[in-house]
């Protein structure tokens, strides 16, 4: 098994079809260290996606590469089929996405649930988000789980149960 589809992420379980965001070989380095290794990851439109892993795995900078606030410096990430890079922050606007950083980790319970429902309300009206948690707890409000180790995609957690 090539490296490659050792981090592929299985998207057959998903009932969206169409593919918002999709890395590709998607790979994060600094000088002295690499933070993604070789992503490849699809999400469909309309899709809730949590990324889960424990700290300084490569969450964060996953979440900044698929929502463009830094590029890959190998592979690409695409947009609606389009490479990211390549698209004007009026095409960017056109897409429901919505990314979220850990939303609940200094909330109380009660406000973190509250949070949870905007975002689950949010999903619901079809737009994508992708949120990274380290709280299983908020990771099964989303349609998907995937887990993250040392900037590589590690697997799928199975799907939450329908609410």
């Amino acid at each position: 098994m090539t490296r490659s589809e050792e981090n592929a992420v299985n998207t057959e379980n998903t009932t969206h079809t169409t593919p918002l965001l999709e890395a590709r070989g998607a790979t994060r380095s600094l000088e002295r260290s690499t933070l993604l290794v070789d992503i490849d990851l699809s999400v469909p439109e309309g899709e809730f996606l949590a990324v889960m892993g424990p700290s300084g795995c490569g969450k964060s900078p996953l979440l900044h590469t698929l929502s463009g606030l830094e590029d890959p410096t190998a592979g690409s990430v695409l947009w609606a089929g389009e490479d990211h890079s390549s698209l004007s922050q009026r095409a960017r606007s056109r897409h429901r996405l919505l990314v979220a950083d850990e939303p609940t980790g200094a909330l109380d319970s009660a406000a973190g649930e509250e949070v949870m429902d905007a975002l689950t309300e949010i999903s619901a009206r079809g737009t994508t988000i992708v949120l990274v948690t380290h709280d299983l707890d908020v990771a099964r409000r989303a349609d998907r789980i995937v887990n993250m180790a040392d900037g590589r995609l590690s697997g799928e957690l199975p799907s939450p149960p329908a609410a």
